[in-house]
């Protein structure tokens, strides 16, 4: 290939763009890899400003498009030091009394899933700020401003230790992010399922143990 153009949503940045950057540089004469909200990757690999994404949008509504699953993972709890986790959808509500919700932008698939799984439990969480990135959501709940619901990898992405921020699980019925690479059908041959197959083992390695170690309970909960 002459040029590939690659998509990452941004909670997946730190853990895989040296991963595809080192798979794609000996099948390509120039690589780009762009991070950014899935919405965007979307938009541009309808417009032909990308080869493929990797996001959290399956983009079930366009035909010719080939979709490889890559991971699912549960939503979860950012909590402040010394913040008790709650245990029911009543005391998350009841703690939203004393801390706004650190909010993904409404750009987002992300947010968007949030505020949808908010509204289905009926809690009124207070506004606070949103981000598009996972480190802005994370660093109101480090500074003891907030609290926010969150993933997994969203959390490595952001950087911070257990201790700094304390991640729980989310009270309530379950609420799952699959994470999915999607390219146009039959234009890039093998390239998406073989760069997916990478990167699931990178996640699998490099990542998720990591994770686990963080967070015991997310054991068999983590899947790719």
């Amino acid at each position: 290939f002459a040029l590939l153009r690659v998509g990452l949503v941004d909670s997946l940045a730190r853990a895989l763009t040296t991963t595809i950057a080192i798979f794609l540089k000996d099948r390509a004469e120039q690589v780009h890899v762009r991070s950014g909200l899935t919405a965007a990757h979307a938009g541009a690999l309808l417009t032909r400003n990308l080869d493929l994404f990797i996001g959290v949008d399956e983009m079930v509504e366009i035909a010719g498009l080939e979709r490889i699953e890559l991971m699912r993972e549960p939503y979860i709890l950012l909590l402040p030091p010394g913040v008790a986790a709650p245990k029911t959808p009543i005391e998350l509500q009841t703690l939203f009394r004393r801390y706004p919700l650190s909010r993904y932008s409404a750009r987002s698939k992300t947010g968007i899933e949030i505020e949808r799984h908010l509204r289905r439990l009926n809690i009124d969480a207070p506004e606070g700020l949103s981000f598009d990135t996972p480190f802005g959501v994370t660093e109101m709940v480090a500074r003891g401003s907030a609290i926010a619901l969150s993933t997994p990898l969203c959390f490595g992405e952001a950087g911070y230790s257990s201790t700094e921020v304390v991640p729980a699980p989310l009270p309530g019925p379950s609420l799952i992010r699959t994470l999915t690479l999607v390219a146009r059908r039959q234009e890039l041959a093998r390239l998406p399922r073989e760069l997916a197959t990478v990167c699931r083992t990178g996640l699998e390695h490099n990542v998720l143990p990591e994770l686990i170690t963080a967070m015991p309970w997310l054991k068999g909960q983590l899947s790719t």
